[in-house]
């Protein structure tokens, strides 16, 4: 009884390694087939981005300008002067001038350079945004001509201000070649 028992097992485990020689060899042929390709697949991509703070001055006011009609006694005020702006976010544009108390100096055309000890108008150069005022005094202290103002988008805007000179008796004519000057400086920003 104990002979048959030993057969039946010799015969079954001859039958698991010849099933198993069989698994293998199937798993072999699959693996050495080519790939076929499946007739669709997908995937994705995240692309993000941020947009930076930008403005761009498309019109700057001109560079040099003479006011006419300066008599002692008489305001006189010159402009409008025009910036253009585009900008995408919150900016403004600051003044300044080259001169602390913001008062013309006497100017030598032929050297290109201020007269040493030479002649200044009694009253400052002033600026503002209407042609009525209120008015602020030039210097080289940072004025806001505009500030805080909202994105203009695509359509650019326009902006613009006023000078104002108010000259006196104590404001005498120059000599030939010369003339009163100033340089008037802007910074335009975002943020501001």
């Amino acid at each position: 009884a104990s002979g048959g028992r030993g057969r039946r097992r010799g015969v079954g485990w001859r039958r698991g390694r010849r099933t198993g020689a069989i698994v293998a060899a199937l798993v072999g042929l699959l693996m050495s087939l080519p790939a076929r390709a499946a007739t669709d697949a997908s995937s994705s991509t995240i692309v993000s981005a941020n947009v930076e703070p930008a403005i761009e001055v498309v019109e700057w006011p001109a560079t040099t300008v003479t006011v006419t009609s300066v008599v002692p006694g008489t305001e006189v005020v010159s402009g409008p002067y025009t910036f253009v702006i585009r900008s995408n976010t919150t900016w403004g544009i600051q003044i300044r001038s080259d001169e602390n108390t913001g008062k013309l100096r006497e100017f030598d055309i032929g050297t290109a350079g201020f007269v040493t000890n030479g002649r200044a108008l009694t009253r400052s150069l002033e600026w503002s945004t209407t042609g009525s005022g209120p008015w602020a005094t030039v210097s080289t202290a940072v004025g806001n001509l505009y500030s805080g103002e909202p994105p203009t988008g695509e359509t650019p805007r326009s902006v613009k201000f006023y000078l104002r000179l108010r000259p006196t008796f104590n404001d005498m004519p120059l000599p030939a070649g010369r003339e009163y000057r100033i340089t008037l400086i802007y910074t335009v920003g975002v943020g501001y």
